[in-house]
């Protein structure tokens, strides 16, 4: 049925072009017979999703705002004017309606956590779609232009033009092409030689690896290494 929706003579068609290379399944709990780690392969497989900048990290004003039109939190509205209104005076030092902003404040704590789970759900199954969009479509994302500009603010001279070389856009013509390549691979081998990192100072000899050469009984005032 499948090659016969699709237009293929055999499987092997789907099986070379369409079946992706990316192992998304807990391989060691099949061969061991055990309960698979759903949540760790999901995590590790949507890995550069989590680390992209565009990810959503926090609620805008609006959407924060948006929670009190819910009808959980409308109500809980209502039923505290109505208890404001009923104790009348000195209401608001009362414990009962002390109570209910509590309540009040935990469910809008508990319904915009909700909202900025469900926005980042969201988000990592349209962008990609939206990314592969645009690709196709030739048109670059401002997004993606501004959150290439914050990484490369914090990077050296050679990363800032590796990172701009291997994010350029392909090249409308061959020649143009095979410019945009050869400026990648030189960017790559100017890039081998920065040591990254700091070095690391020398390990200092412990004091039983030396002995006192001069000075007072109990007091060591030079050392030199044991031969």
């Amino acid at each position: 049925m499948q090659n016969l929706m699709m237009g293929h003579a055999s499987i092997r068609t789907f099986e070379k072009h369409y079946l992706s290379r990316r192992i998304t399944v807990d391989t060691q709990a099949v061969v061991r017979g055990i309960r698979p780690q759903d949540a760790l392969m999901r995590a590790a497989c949507t890995m550069s999703r989590t680390i992209d900048p565009r990810r959503p990290q926090r609620l805008t004003a609006e959407q924060s705002a948006s929670v009190n039109d819910l009808s959980i939190i409308r109500n809980l509205f209502d039923r505290r004017e109505r208890l404001k209104h009923k104790l009348a005076k000195g209401a608001t030092q009362h414990p009962q309606y002390t109570d209910i902003n509590r309540e009040i404040n935990r469910e809008k704590q508990r319904q915009r956590h909700q909202l900025l789970q469900d926005i980042t759900e969201r988000g990592e199954y349209e962008q990609p779609v939206r990314d592969v969009e645009n690709q196709l479509a030739g048109v670059e994302s401002n997004d993606d232009a501004m959150a290439a500009v914050i990484a490369v603010d914090a990077m050296g001279p050679e990363q800032k033009e590796l990172v701009k070389a291997a994010h350029a856009p392909p090249g409308e013509t061959p020649e143009a092409e095979i410019g945009r390549r050869s400026r990648a691979i030189g960017a790559v081998v100017a890039y081998c030689g920065i040591v990254e990192g700091r070095v690391l100072p020398s390990r200092v000899k412990r004091s039983h690896d030396c002995v006192a050469t001069s000075g007072k009984a109990g007091t060591i005032t030079d050392r030199v290494p044991l031969q």
